[in-house]
């Protein structure tokens, strides 16, 4: 029998990308296309689709928990922001550069930001998720986590360290490895894989204190033990093709430690 040490050092073996590729279809199979095709039904985003997503990807804390039990408000509102937003204008322009501006005018119009100081605006990482949703091509969602595998300060303002954030990935190469990614999820039985979730999942995994990157392999190491055979050889081959392939990209784009 294996002893857990013995295991630790096996899976630490495998480079960041690697586990990123398991955490990217992971987290597709239980939430991304979930909402995706959700959202294809409705002809507009509700409030109950925003609490739901709201929930399920951690950014609830701006929308009042007690209205979820009477008139959500608030995720009435966050869903009209949505609605009126021309997402192809958005999807238009081709680095994160370019989006940037275009996100802070989404940010700004939200309803817990009316009124409020540009320094000061919340809802930050919530906005970049919903985003995504609408126009995920060549955009990345920002979080604390991804921020920190960036080497972005800490002490920042969110809407400051966004802003770096996606200064710093475009300029480090995000898109050229966004197109370089693509193909490799299309030539494999997981074609609709976003290789900007790669991105998300392998930024998030590096911004992890070392305690919580051990654990994140030895989770995704029983996840895959529990998938079918065929499933997981079929993954684990697209997870070692990405590594191989992009690892060193993806390093570009974290910070030095």
């Amino acid at each position: 029998m294996t002893s857990k040490s013995d295991l630790l050092h096996a899976l630490e073996q495998k480079p960041l990308a690697y586990w990123a590729t398991i955490e990217n279809y992971r987290w597709w199979l239980a939430h991304d296309q979930v909402y995706l095709q959700l959202l294809r039904l409705e002809t507009k985003i509700s409030a109950e689709t925003v609490r739901t997503i709201a929930k399920a990807y951690g950014i609830n804390r701006n929308i009042d928990a007690d209205e979820d039990k009477t008139n959500d408000r608030t995720a009435a509102a966050v869903a009209n922001v949505l609605n009126s937003t021309d997402f192809v204008k958005f999807a238009e322009k081709k680095t994160l550069d370019d989006k940037f501006e275009q996100f802070l005018a989404i940010l700004r119009r939200m309803p817990m930001n009316l009124g409020v100081d540009e320094a000061k605006l919340k809802f930050v990482s919530g906005t970049s998720k919903f985003i995504w949703f609408f126009a995920p091509t060549c955009w990345t969602m920002f979080d604390r986590l991804a921020a920190h595998g960036a080497g972005i300060r800490k002490d920042l303002a969110s809407v400051e360290r966004a802003k770096r954030f996606f200064t710093a990935l475009s300029s480090r190469g995000f898109e050229s490895i966004i197109e370089k990614a693509r193909p490799l999820f299309q030539d494999s039985p997981f074609r609709d894989l976003s290789p900007e979730r790669l991105v998300d999942k392998f930024l998030w995994l590096k911004g992890c204190s070392p305690a919580a990157q051990t654990n994140g392999r030895l989770t995704l190491y029983f996840y895959m033990q529990g998938l079918p055979t065929d499933l997981r050889e079929q993954l684990e081959s697209l997870a070692n093709r990405i590594a191989a392939d992009c690892e060193q990209d993806l390093l570009k784009l974290a910070a030095k430690k």
